[in-house]
Formats: structure tokens, sequence, C-alpha cells
């Protein structure tokens, strides 16, 4: 690991997922709060602590039953979870991209069609991760 890239310990769960980084420990429910609608619809809350005022959708973008209604992708939903959360973490947005260590992906067999791996690598990666590792190690 190289000394200037931060790294970033994510402990997936249905319930919660953990980032750890530097002495920060940040507990988030995989949910999203959406407010407006159709084009305006934007991301307004996350995790399940602060829903916002007024109407909102509140999309768990893990539960199986969620993929009737979901007013946006799981992935996309996904992406700005993990956005988010790294944001919260550094407790602003990252200059430096972290390297992540993932664990317990496991626990979220059959959200995204047995692709979860894959899907979590490609989100983090695409929201600003330098590298993401997964233990205990998957094959490649």
């Amino acid at each position: 690991m190289h000394a200037l890239t931060p790294s970033v310990e994510l402990k997936v769960a249905p319930k919660a997922f953990r980032f750890s980084c530097r002495g920060r420990v940040e507990s988030i429910a995989p949910v999203l709060y959406l407010t407006g609608s159709g084009a305006n619809q934007r991301v307004s809350a996350v995790g399940d602590s602060a829903a916002p005022p007024g109407p909102y959708t509140r999309v768990a973008f893990l539960q199986a039953s969620a993929e009737l209604e979901l007013p946006i992708s799981r992935t996309d939903a996904l992406e700005a979870f993990l956005r988010y959360a790294l944001a919260k973490v550094f407790k602003r947005t990252f200059l430096v991209r972290p390297t992540v260590f993932v664990s317990g992906i496991e626990s979220i067999a059959g959200t995204f069609g047995g692709t979860e791996a894959r899907v979590l690598e490609d989100a983090l990666l695409s929201v600003g991760a330098h590298r993401v590792v997964f233990f205990p190690l998957r094959a490649t």
C-alpha cells in the first residue's frame, strides 16, 4: 500500500455498512431518501438516521422487495450511498483516492444477481476508490 493513499475498511452487512478510516467509524444503513420527481429527483438523505422533511421516497436498495418499485436502479442507489459514506468518513470530499478493503460481501449474496463483488467493486471505483480489495480474498 502506498504511504500517501488512505485506506478505508468496509464491513458489508444487510442492515448497515460499517466504514472505518483513520480512527473514524461510521455505520450507515443502506437506505436513500429521494425528494422531487422526474428530472428533479435527487438524493436528500442517506441512512436511517435522518429522513428529510416533506414528501420523500425511501429506497432500501438491498431489500429483495425493493426490486419491484425502485425509482432508480440498484447500482445507481449503491453509488450514491457509497459516495455519501466515503465523504462522511473522510469528513469532506476526499482528494486522494483511497484503497477500500471490503469484508462481509457474502452477507448480501443474491442482491445483485450473484455479481455482488463485481457490482460493489465497480461502484467503489466509480465514486473514487483507487483500488478495492476483498477479504477473504476472492478468486479473480
